[in-house]
């Protein structure tokens, strides 16, 4: 089971590595990280 802090630490973890891809990528693959992430708390949050 997920608790709520966890799904905040991966968040922030995730956020912070979409931060940093911006730095060493172009934005649209930053952005392409950061739906794929979307797309992965979508389909593993049931």
């Amino acid at each position: 089971m997920i608790t709520i802090k966890m799904y905040l630490a991966f968040l922030a973890l995730a956020g912070a590595l979409a931060f940093l891809a911006g730095f060493y990528s172009t934005r649209g693959q930053a952005l392409n990280l950061l739906t794929y992430i979307l797309s992965f708390f979508s389909t593993h949050k049931k």
